[in-house]
């Protein structure tokens, strides 16, 4: 089932490249790529400076 699923997405990717163009999809996919990317940075936790008193 899992399979299928991954073959629509596949099919849908390409129909998108077909519509879009292809330089277009893949501007667009590395910029969200990029943006995720910039997103894990500043979600990453901040140590605390706090060591309860030492």
């Amino acid at each position: 089932m899992e399979n299928k699923k991954l073959r629509q997405i596949s099919a849908d990717y390409t129909r998108v490249k077909r519509v879009f163009g292809p330089e277009q999809v893949e501007a667009a996919v590395e910029a969200d790529k990029q943006r995720e990317q910039a997103e894990k940075g500043r979600k990453r936790p901040r140590r605390s400076l706090d060591r309860g008193g030492r």
